[in-house]
C-alpha cells in the first residue's frame, strides 16, 4: 500500500491539528518534517503521520490504508474549524535515509529535514524516471520510503496495526513525536499517565533477518535469545532486495531491552538479529 497524502488549509488548520495529534504542531518550522500520532480517546494509535508545512497548510502523510479513516476522522471533530481537507493524488514522498543529496530529493519540488532524525523527504509530483507515474514505480519508491523510515524506528502503521499500541510502545516519544507539554488531545491523558507514573511496559526494536518472516503488522509472535523468550508484536516489516533482507520493527518487553541489544536470535523460529536505531530507546528503569 502506497503512502497518500492530505493537506490541510485554512486559518485555523494548525490550531485543528494541534488539538487531535501528539506533536506539537506549531513548533514545526520550515523546511522541517516530524512524525505524530492520531490516537483513539484509549491512547491507542489509530495512525501514525508525516507532517510538514506546504505553501497553503500542512502536509499530512499517512498510510494508503488508513487514509480514509484519518480523513474521515479528521472530518468529524472538524466541526466549526474553519479547515479545509484534500487529498492529494498527485503528491508523493521520496524518502531517504543519510543520503540528503539523492538526485531524486534533491530533484523534487519541496524537500524536508529532521532536527535529530538523519531522514530526507521530499515532496514530488511525479516520480523520477517514470512520467506517467505507473503504478510499479510508485510501488517501488513507497517500498523504499519503507526501507529508510523502518530503519529510522519511524513506521507509518498500517491497517493491520491501527489501534494496537500507545505511542510509547513504537518509540513515538523518543522520536519527537510527543509533546508533553502542549494541550489535550484524544487519548492524551492515558498517553501523559504513562510516562508520568514511568510504567512504559513496551519498546520498538529493530530486527533484519536474511530470509523473509512472513509476519505482518500486528502480529504477535516470539524472540528467543539465549534460550530466553520474548513476547514481540510487529508494528511493521519490509523485504530489502538490494541488501537482501528483510527490516522488522517489533515491539517488545521494555525490561528486555539490555538483553537483546546487538544480539542474535530467532523470531518466530527464524534467525535475526537486533539492529540500532538513530535514537536512544530507553527501558522502563532509565
Amino acid at each position: 500500500m502506497t503512502t497518500e497524502i492530505l493537506e490541510l488549509s485554512g486559518p485555523d488548520a494548525t490550531a485543528f491539528l494541534q488539538s487531535q495529534l501528539t506533536a506539537d504542531i506549531t513548533a514545526i518550522e520550515a523546511g522541517r518534517w516530524t512524525w505524530a500520532g492520531y490516537c483513539n480517546p484509549k491512547g491507542r494509535l489509530v495512525a501514525t503521520l508525516i507532517l510538514a508545512h506546504s505553501e497553503n497548510g500542512i502536509l499530512v502523510a499517512v498510510d494508503g490504508s488508513l487514509s480514509e479513516t484519518v480523513k474521515k476522522r479528521l472530518t468529524l471533530y472538524r466541526m466549526r474549524a474553519r479547515v479545509q481537507i484534500d487529498s492529494q493524488p498527485d503528491s508523493h514522498l521520496v524518502i531517504h535515509l543519510e543520503d540528503s543529496h539523492s538526485n531524486r530529493v534533491t530533484s523534487s519540488r519541496s524537500v524536508f529535514t529532521h532536527a535529530q532524525l538523519p531522514l530526507t523527504i521530499g515532496l514530488t509530483s511525479a516520480i523520477a524516471g517514470s512520467p506517467n507515474r505507473e503504478a510499479e514505480d510508485l510501488l517501488a519508491q513507497d517500498i523504499e520510503n519503507r526501507i529508510a523510515l523502518i530503519r529510522s524506528g519511524v513506521p507509518l502503521i498500517n491497517a493491520s496495526a491501527s489501534e494496537v499500541f500507545i505511542p510509547q510502545s513504537i518509540n513515538l516519544d523518543l522520536a519527537g513525536g510527543v509533546s508533553f507539554q502542549k494541550g489535550c488531545y484524544p487519548g492524551q491523558e492515558i498517553v501523559a499517565r504513562v510516562r508520568y507514573l514511568g510504567k512504559t511496559k513496551q519498546r520498538m526494536i529493530l530486527l533484519s533477518s536474511q530470509a523473509l518472516s512472513g509476519l505482518v503488522a500486528g502480529a504477535k509472535t516470539t524472540l528467543e535469545i539465549d534460550s530466553e523468550q520474548y513476547s514481540a508484536e510487529i508494528v511493521d516489516s519490509v523485504w530489502d532486495s538490494a541488501r537482501e533482507r528483510e527490516w522488522i520493527l517489533a515491539s517488545v518487553p521494555a525490561k528486555s531491552l539490555a538483553e537483546l541489544k546487538s544480539r542474535t536470535g530467532l523470531l518466530n523460529g527464524m534467525k535475526c538479529s537486533t539492529d540500532a536505531l538513530p535514537y536512544p530507546v530507553l527501558s522502563e528503569s532509565d
